[in-house]
């Protein structure tokens, strides 16, 4: 199955209510349950990218020091093979390392990078960004992980590779580079558990409780996909604590509708998952035209309890916007 290619962004994506594992039935043009996506955006989210690892790279990458070399390796083959099975014109992997050829640069399996240029086939808006890419990836920085540095600037979905010891022991981020965070502090995690990577979740009683038999079944099975979305003041693609100005209330219809497309990639061989997430951002009120997502929108909004309109950043809001919702 080839990875799928836009020529817009695919911002008109629906609600999603489902639970993990399960590809949402009303999902808009999200197109087949592929790995990873390739679209029009690649372009922008290069430059998003290349901007958040300059101006503030402790935010929005990190390393687990206790990180096992060879196990960084192996899951970064993995996912360049994964996406090598999808088609993806981005990254190659042989024997001796990956090759990026959008980006023009190939990463040796002993750490050497060199950067014979972009490709003639990669797109204008990528190959003007390569050589901003590659002088990035030549700072100097944890060798071990340097292919997996170019995989997060290759594709256009943040990555987290988390790794566990044992069966139920919760796992331990040994990898972060996620630059377009939704309200969550990547550069703080390098070696957290699972259960405190989700510590700004509500309702995590169950969740804590079952954080290690997830994270058993994320190394054991997959690709899993799942949608989650939610509602900002505005389009930016990152959210993050430390690098977002805060807040601040505007009108319903001048929100914007947020969605993470979250898949995961086992790679059992060395107990580890990579997990994936790529961002998408669209007017509140260009979502909601369409009467179907309305209704679901505003009923969902009408569930959350306290704990989760907290989260969703509603609370004193939730009259307002479901009165805009239902037109009253």
């Amino acid at each position: 199955m080839a990875v799928p290619f836009v020529t817009a962004p695919t911002y008109a994506v629906r609600p999603d209510l489902t639970r993990l594992g399960q590809l949402p039935a009303h999902v808009r043009d999200a197109g087949p349950p592929t790995l990873v996506r390739l679209d029009a955006d690649a372009g922008r989210m290069l430059a998003h990218a290349l901007a958040e690892l300059r101006a503030a790279p402790d935010a929005v990458r990190a390393v687990d020091a206790a990180a096992d070399p060879e196990r960084l390796t192996t899951v970064a083959r993995a996912l360049a093979a994964a996406c090598a099975r999808e088609g993806d014109p981005r990254v190659r992997a042989d024997a001796a390392g990956w090759t990026f050829p959008w980006l023009g640069v190939r990463v040796g399996i002993d750490g050497a990078l060199t950067v014979p240029g972009p490709a003639a086939d990669a797109p204008p808006e990528v190959a003007a960004q390569a050589s901003d890419a590659a002088a990035w990836l030549a700072e100097d920085r944890e060798p071990t992980a340097l292919a997996l540095d170019a995989l997060a600037l290759a594709l256009q979905e943040d990555l987290v590779v988390m790794t566990r010891e044992r069966a139920g022991d919760g796992g331990r981020a040994a990898y972060l580079n996620v630059v377009a965070p939704s309200g969550w502090d990547p550069g703080a995690h390098a070696g957290s558990s699972f259960a405190r990577l989700h510590e700004p979740v509500p309702h995590r009683a169950k969740l804590d409780a079952a954080a290690g038999a997830l994270v058993d079944a994320l190394v054991a099975r997959g690709p899993i996909h799942r949608f989650v979305w939610s509602l900002a003041p505005d389009g930016g693609l990152g959210r993050h604590p430390r690098r977002s100005a805060p807040a601040v209330a505007v009108p319903p219809e001048r929100l914007w509708y947020r969605v993470e497309r979250q898949t995961t990639l086992p790679v059992p061989e060395v107990d580890a998952f990579v997990f994936l997430i790529r961002v998408y951002a669209a007017p509140l009120a260009q979502v909601v035209a369409d009467p179907e997502c309305r209704a679901t929108v505003a009923a969902a909004v009408a569930s959350m309890d306290a704990d989760l309109l907290a989260y969703k950043g509603l609370v004193g809001r939730r009259e307002a916007l479901l009165g805009w919702l239902r037109g009253s």
